[in-house]
């Protein structure tokens, strides 16, 4: 099987290098050149929402660029700065990165290094996400990279930037309301909403920055964010993805996310302690992962109850989180596996390696879409083939 996984994440990598990382996004609707067709609401929203699900790709006719997104450039990273095997085309994609990060800093505009994840931007039903506005998930991902990269190099220049993204998220994202504690998810948000993974994302941005410069500056605020997010679980374990704090309302949206919660959930109780009630929200949170968002086969739900479409970001996810719960199950990880094995047999293009976006019962969207596909399979790819230290609890 490691050999299998070996070579589907080398088959995606040699893909997305052929291509020099260039590809289209599920969101780039907007990255169109026909300027009538972004003047209105609807005009946006249609073009995003049908271009991010048709099988057949019409972004030529609406002049759509392709693009190189800094987050899915630096989830690709972080994918070979997890295997910790770099030869000389990955230390210079590495490089590269960086320096793209130097050049495109949003410090003059905002006073510290923080990033635009997308490079465009994007309407949603409810609101329009403009460009260089940073995001907690954003600034988790590159900030990951840069940590990551700092301790493949230790060159020294790369602190400045880690400690000022951190002086943003605890300056600008945090935000305390109604006895409730958490980060916001954009820079331009209001604070009254809590998104629980970007939350916890930002969190976890702190966690690791605190563990990297062995420092408790962020304590208190990681684990406010932490109490909140296990305050707003659900009795049966999942958590919504929006919660609205004037209405008490929530936007009830059980997919990958729920991973993301559960890890970062984990990397809080490896810093602070396996107790209460943490290990529990752990361990009903991931039992509804297991149970309710999963086929026994690997095949992940779409968005729980919804069976389809297969998304692929599900797949990659849940690679990602249960081969971190082995502490708790054996059986954990070799669920990991067997998502990774139904994944590559029916989700990777046998002739270019490249990892398909969304699977129907009767059809499949092969568009390739480097940062929402490849990226998050690659370092699921990597976590697996990565060895882990057994947690102690």
């Amino acid at each position: 099987m490691l050999d299998k996984i070996e070579s589907a994440y080398n088959n995606s990598l040699a893909y997305m290098f052929e291509n020099d990382f260039y590809s289209h996004d599920p969101y780039d609707g907007l990255n169109t050149q026909v300027e009538f067709l972004k003047k209105t609401k609807w005009s946006r929203l249609g073009l995003v929402y049908f271009n991010k699900f048709s099988p057949v790709n019409c972004r030529r006719i609406f002049g759509v660029q392709k693009s190189r997104s800094l987050l899915g450039l630096s989830t690709i990273a972080n994918a070979m700065l997890t295997r910790n095997n770099l030869g000389d085309r990955e230390m210079e994609f590495v490089d590269e990165l960086f320096n793209k990060l130097k050049r495109q800093t949003l410090k003059p505009v905002y006073g510290y290094h923080s990033w635009d994840a997308h490079e465009f931007p994007i309407q949603m039903r409810k609101k329009y996400v403009d460009v260089i506005i940073p995001s907690s998930v954003g600034g988790e991902v590159i900030g990951s990279f840069l940590m990551n990269y700092y301790k493949y190099t230790r060159r020294e220049e790369i602190l400045e930037y880690i400690t000022e993204s951190a002086e943003l998220i605890t300056h600008k994202f945090y935000c305390e309301k109604d006895d409730l504690s958490f980060f916001k998810y954009a820079y331009t948000d209001q604070d009254d909403k809590i998104v629980i993974n970007g939350s916890l994302k930002a969190a976890a941005f702190l966690m690791k920055v605190s563990e990297l410069l062995n420092i408790n500056t962020y304590e208190d605020m990681i684990i406010k964010a932490i109490d909140t997010a296990v305050k707003l679980q659900k009795e049966d374990g999942h958590w919504s993805y929006t919660y609205f704090i004037e209405s008490n309302e929530e936007k009830r949206q059980i997919d990958f996310h729920q991973g993301f919660i559960l890890d970062d959930l984990l990397m809080f109780m490896e810093r602070y302690g396996f107790k209460s009630p943490y290990i529990e929200s752990y361990q009903k949170g991931l039992d509804f992962y297991y149970r309710k968002q999963f086929c026994k086969n690997g095949q992940g739900i779409y968005r729980y109850p919804k069976k389809w479409p297969v998304n692929i970001h599900n797949q990659a996810q849940g690679m990602i989180t249960f081969s971190k719960a082995g502490w708790l199950d054996p059986k954990y990880p070799e669920f990991a596996r067997r998502i990774a094995d139904w994944t590559i047999e029916n989700m990777q293009d046998k002739e270019h390696g490249h990892f398909y976006y969304l699977k129907y019962p009767f059809f499949t969207n092969k568009i390739p879409y480097f940062r929402w596909s490849d990226a998050n399979m690659l370092l699921a790819l990597s976590e697996l083939m990565t060895d882990k230290k057994p947690v102690h609890v």
